[in-house]
């Protein structure tokens, strides 16, 4: 049953990272903020160069982009708890383009993963181990079967991006992705709820008592 539990939050929160647009807008401030860069991260920025690293052409220079990290990781919102999920992937490929559309992915899905685990737990805190699992386990037979690895990333903001040709010819691109992370449980939350609605559960009625939508 607990992997049901957390197959469920995992889909409800990848059609949520996939499909949130919304409040787009509230990233495009911070994301095209500058950031003047410290000392050390500057220091940080030379080393990535001299292993090869480099932006891609017409990008945020490399220690503007990671003091730019620096600042998604460690924005707070109204109740002292994260503002923003980060995501990172790295792989290589033949080309650019390929390596870079993984590395995307891959940052996604952690972001996914970090934000199942918080929504199950929540979950359980909120109803209780029995109808947690109810929750998250009728999300299993509701949206299990949906496609919902897709290309379109709503939502999210590149935070860093850069590449390398390996020895051996390959391109090696690294990503850093962050997500609003009070927008995204609150659409996997709604997305739970409605699945449940439609299947007739009686849950749903808790759901709405406990604010949990």
């Amino acid at each position: 049953m607990k992997r049901f539990a957390f197959s469920a939050i995992f889909v409800a929160i990848m059609v949520a990272v996939s499909s949130l647009c919304a409040n787009a807008q509230s990233f495009s401030t911070d994301a095209k903020r500058t950031y003047k860069p410290t000392k050390e991260v500057k220091k940080e920025a030379k080393k990535y160069e001299k292993d090869g690293w480099k932006v891609a052409f017409g990008s945020m220079p490399m220690a503007e982009q990671m003091q730019r990290a620096i600042y998604f990781q460690n924005e707070v919102d109204g109740n002292g708890q994260a503002k923003y999920a980060i995501g990172r992937g790295q792989t290589t490929a033949e080309y650019i383009d390929a390596a870079r559309l993984q590395a995307m992915e891959f940052a996604r899905l952690q972001i996914a993963n970090q934000l199942e685990t918080e929504l199950t737990a929540e979950a359980k805190n909120v109803f209780g181990n029995e109808q947690g699992e109810q929750v998250t386990s009728v999300m299993q037979t509701s949206v299990g079967g949906r496609s919902v690895v897709t290309q379109k990333l709503s939502q999210t903001v590149v935070v860093t991006e850069i590449q390398r040709e390996l020895p051996n010819g390959l391109k090696e691109v690294q990503i850093t992705i962050a997500a609003d992370r009070s927008q995204v449980l609150k659409a996997a939350k709604k997305a739970i709820r409605e699945e449940l609605k439609k299947r007739g559960n009686d849950i749903v009625e808790e759901l709405d008592k406990k604010g949990w939508e």
